[in-house]
């Protein structure tokens, strides 16, 4: 949640603030430090954007906590609310849904949009373990009709995403809208200059083939495919590295063998990603096919996209496959079986040998996932209420 903020919706809320002139207040929940906290807001400072952060309390004990803070977090917006006389509420995700229910009705209520942000009820089905005929799931489900029955509008992703929540609930189709997760062409742009000077940096032959990911860690990610295909090319060719950019080195170091060379496992700053993506020849965006990967638009594409890179990609993630089906710079992997590998790993070598796989990346990108184009998925929807 805190590299979302900072990469993702700062910019995000910055430009709707600059562009079409809303007054952008952050209420962040989380249990975070305090020195994490501050660079935060300094950060929505320099945005134009007010910041206010909540801590979650783990003690006594994290469920206890959880309650206690969802109850103090609730009365807190309340106050928030009607203290800087705010016309409207954005919660993302359940949670946040849930402590704005508490917001008032009638004349007096305050419009309510929720952020679906995918279908993350259901990503904890198929990602932790949360068991579908549990009463943690049907509580959660509960709450979530809840707050997409009292929203104004909702927030999703993917158009698949909009089409579950619609079967689920008994709301108006036009109360969804989906939103772009975007990203700032200025910030995420090519770079050869620091392409060379990372590369020396970390010890990386000029010439080298480098084979990047970036981003989030876990069961979701095809952790193990990357690793093959990587291995396949590291035994054709001894030049090629793969560059592992997560806040999470060791998640990723466990799938590692002994046997193993040239990977390069690191936590860099968010300022610091484009310089380290910069060097990158082939990057992943590899998600695991299941019911809640219909919710997702992953946020790496729209980085390796800008930065013109070219990209292996998995089929049937949200609607990734729409837009990209037929691009020449993305290779999208049907499944996890070796055929389908190895179909990647064919396509790196002959990309690799091409200089015009990237011919109009870039436009593409600034097109599809640029900030402006995100921020006004977020203006259309905001809008709608008002």
């Amino acid at each position: 949640m805190v590299t979302y903020m900072e990469g993702l919706f700062v910019p995000i809320f910055a430009r709707l603030s600059s562009q079409y002139g809303y007054e952008v207040h952050i209420i962040q929940f989380s249990w975070m430090s305090e020195s994490r906290v501050e660079e935060l807001a300094l950060l929505c400072r320099k945005s134009g954007i007010s910041y206010f952060h909540h801590m979650i309390l783990l003690k006594p004990h994290a469920a206890i906590g959880k309650y206690i803070t969802l109850s103090r977090g609730a009365a807190f917006i309340s106050d928030y609310v009607k203290k800087f006389s705010i016309d409207i509420a954005i919660a993302r995700s359940t949670m946040p849904g849930k402590m704005t229910l508490k917001l008032p009705k009638g004349n007096t209520r305050i419009k309510v949009i929720f952020d679906a942000d995918g279908l993350p009820i259901e990503e904890r089905v198929d990602f932790a373990g949360l068991e579908i005929n549990s009463w943690r799931y049907k509580q959660l489900k509960k709450i979530e009709k809840q707050i997409i029955t009292r929203a104004d509008a909702v927030l999703v992703r993917t158009f698949a995403a909009r089409e579950v929540l619609l079967s689920q609930y008994d709301v108006p189709p036009n109360k969804f809208f989906k939103v772009i997760n975007g990203r700032d062409p200025e910030f995420f742009k090519k770079d050869l200059s620091a392409r060379l000077s990372v590369r020396k940096k970390l010890g990386i032959p000029a010439n080298a083939l480098i084979l990047t990911y970036s981003g989030s860690i876990g069961p979701q990610y095809g952790i193990e495919q990357m690793l093959y295909i990587y291995r396949e090319i590291a035994a054709r060719r001894p030049s090629v590295y793969l560059l592992v950019i997560t806040n999470n080195p060791k998640y990723f170091q466990e799938y590692t063998e002994e046997g193993d060379k040239n990977i390069i496992i690191m936590s860099v700053p968010f300022e610091e990603v484009p310089q380290y993506l910069a060097t990158t020849d082939v990057a992943f965006a590899i998600r695991k096919d299941s019911f809640s990967m219909k919710g997702v638009s992953p946020v790496k594409l729209a980085e390796y996209i800008l930065m013109q890179i070219p990209v292996i990609a998995s089929s049937r993630i949200g609607d990734s496959e729409v837009l990209l089906a037929g691009q020449k710079f993305v290779f999208l992997l049907e499944s996890y079986e070796e055929k389908f590998l190895d179909k990647a790993v064919s396509w790196i070598e002959d990309i690799s040998q091409s200089k015009e796989t990237t011919s109009g990346l870039r436009t593409f990108g600034i097109e599809n996932y640029g900030l402006a184009v995100s921020a006004r998925t977020y203006h259309e929807a905001i809008q709608s209420v008002v």
